[in-house]
């Protein structure tokens, strides 16, 4: 018995050393990379300090809000206008003859580069005519961008609307949390789309801490990043392919028939992507009746135009994203 209990120390005593050195060596190696490589940070989580709880979006951009972002590649000014967008403060009424709404996410929003360099102000500035108002808000999906349509933008009144949609947002549209936030999730009943119900939970507390541990660890999160990848491709295999195509399909479909009620045209562009979404959303384009322009020709042969660490377009990828629309905006009389 007392050999037993001898050995059953040794083992608590050896269990407790090791968990001890674990912790004291991971406390060593963050307070290292705080210290030495705080500019190596990645910006990946950065942009949480501009975003707050919404119970019927699941986030959405503080209003008024000023901040300076940094990154291994960049260090921009981030401020957005009275109703939260990163863009230039307007009022409800047109003060021009036209105006456009933007839809979408990082992409659309600037990510890694200044308001001034994103694609929309260039459009805008290019026609003097327009008020191209940029609503995309940091990590959303094609869902929440509907629901931002039916209830902040309408009141709006855009002539065109015109969302910039990337790849993972068919990940995004089937999946009720996202950047450790939950956000609402449309469900597809008998080929019907279902709105979400009740509101958005607010973060639980383990999305809690591992936000504070990605917006404020470096080694820390590294490690988390490793362990959650091949967890999160793991769960996104679960779901199958043509599912996500068909939900995306769905709410680009309600976003056009939005749209049309409001009186306003829906144009979709999407950034470079696999052939098989691309031709779906073309499929589905066609068949609706709305314009749609695949951004993959454009960048074909400027892989060097995208920021390095992520593939979010840098002051050069807006710039060929803008001539690109422009053109076919043009060829397509949308400029009328």
């Amino acid at each position: 018995m007392d050999f037993l209990i001898k050995k059953s120390n040794v083992l608590f005593l050896l269990l407790s050393i090791f968990l001890f050195g674990t912790v004291f060596f991971l406390f060593l190696g963050e307070l290292t990379s705080q210290i030495f490589f705080q500019k190596f940070a990645s910006p990946k989580m950065i942009h949480s300090n501009v975003l707050k709880f919404d119970s019927l979006l699941g986030w959405s951009q503080k209003e008024s809000f000023q901040d300076r972002f940094q990154g291994p590649e960049f260090s921009i000014q981030v401020s957005t206008n009275q109703y939260g967008m990163r863009d230039n403060f307007y009022l409800t009424q047109k003060q021009k003859p036209k105006r456009m709404l933007v839809l979408g996410d990082s992409f659309a929003w600037g990510w890694g580069v200044e308001q001034e360099d994103i694609f929309s102000e260039i459009l805008e500035k290019k026609h003097p005519e327009w008020e191209i108002l940029n609503t995309a808000v940091p990590g959303y999906g094609t869902d929440q961008e509907l629901l931002a349509l039916q209830v902040k933008w309408k009141e709006f009144k855009p002539d065109i609307i015109l969302l910039l949609f990337c790849g993972n947002d068919l990940i995004n549209n089937v999946n009720s949390s996202q950047y450790y936030m939950n956000k609402p999730l449309y469900r597809l009943q008998m080929d019907h789309l279902v709105a979400p119900q009740g509101n958005v939970p607010p973060a639980s507390a383990h999305q809690s801490v591992f936000r504070f541990l990605a917006r404020h660890m470096i080694l820390l999160k590294e490690i988390l990043v490793g362990i959650e990848r091949p967890i999160n491709k793991f769960l996104d295999t679960r779901i199958p392919k043509s599912e996500k195509i068909k939900i995306t399909l769905k709410l680009l479909e309600k976003i056009n028939s939005e749209s049309n009620a409001m009186g306003a045209q829906f144009i979709l562009v999407s950034v470079p992507m696999r052939k098989v979404f691309r031709d779906s959303l073309s499929i589905a384009a066609e068949r609706k009746g709305h314009l749609y322009m695949p951004l993959d020709e454009a960048f074909s042969n400027t892989a060097t135009q995208f920021l390095f660490e992520d593939g979010h377009w840098n002051k050069a990828g807006h710039v060929i994203a803008a001539k690109a629309i422009d053109k076919f905006f043009m060829e397509n009389d949308v400029w009328r």
